[in-house]
C-alpha cells in the first residue's frame, strides 16, 4: 500500500508513469500496478465517504423530522389546552414549541445545513405565524357557520391533515 500511495502522490503531482518509474527506479509494469492499486484505494475512500455522508444526512433528516413532529404536536396540545381552559398545559406546550424550534435551528446550523441563522429564524417565525393564522381561521369558522365550508377548504390546502367538511343542503334548512 505504501508503494501505491507514493506512486499515486507522484502521479497526482503531474508526473507520468515513465517519470515515476525513473524516480523510484522501478519497472513501468510495477508503477502501472501500483497506480491501479492507488485508484482502487481512492474509489474505496470515495465510496465510504459517500456512505458516511449519506448516513449523516439521514440522521439530520430524521432529527429534523422529529423536531417538526414535536413542534406540530406541541401546537395541537396548545390548542387543545386553550380550548379546555388549561392555561398551565398551554404554557408548557408553548415552551416545548419554543425550545424545540431553537434546538432544531441549532442542529441544522451545526450540521451546516443552514449557514445563516437569520434564515432559519425567519422560517421558524413564518411557521409560528402560520399556526396563529390557522387557529384564527378555525375560530372564525366555528363562530360563523356560513363561511365554515369555505374556510375548511382553504385550510385543507395548507395543512397536512385534511379536515372533514360538513355540507348542509338547502333542504335541511
Amino acid at each position: 500500500m505504501d508503494a501505491a500511495e507514493n506512486v499515486g502522490r507522484m502521479y497526482l503531482k503531474g508526473m507520468d508513469v515513465r517519470q515515476i518509474a525513473k524516480e523510484l527506479n522501478l519497472p513501468r509494469k510495477e508503477v502501472n500496478a501500483a497506480l491501479e492499486d492507488f485508484r482502487g484505494i481512492l474509489r474505496r475512500s470515495a465510496e465510504s465517504a459517500v456512505d458516511v455522508r449519506d448516513r449523516v444526512m439521514d440522521i439530520i433528516f430524521e432529527s429534523d423530522e422529529s423536531f417538526r413532529m414535536i413542534i406540530d404536536e406541541g401546537w395541537k396540545t396548545a390548542q387543545q389546552a386553550d380550548s379546555a381552559g388549561q392555561i398551565n398545559s398551554k404554557v408548557n406546550a408553548l415552551k416545548l414549541i419554543e425550545s424545540s424550534t431553537k434546538n432544531r435551528a441549532d442542529m441544522l446550523q451545526k450540521a451546516g445545513v443552514s449557514q445563516d441563522s437569520e434564515i432559519v429564524e425567519q422560517i421558524n417565525q413564518t411557521e409560528e405565524r402560520q399556526e396563529v393564522l390557522i387557529k384564527l381561521l378555525k375560530e372564525i369558522r366555528s363562530e360563523y357557520p356560513e363561511v365554515a365550508e369555505l374556510i375548511t377548504r382553504r385550510l385543507n390546502k395548507i395543512q397536512t391533515e385534511v379536515e372533514p367538511i360538513a355540507i348542509e343542503s338547502a333542504r335541511d334548512e
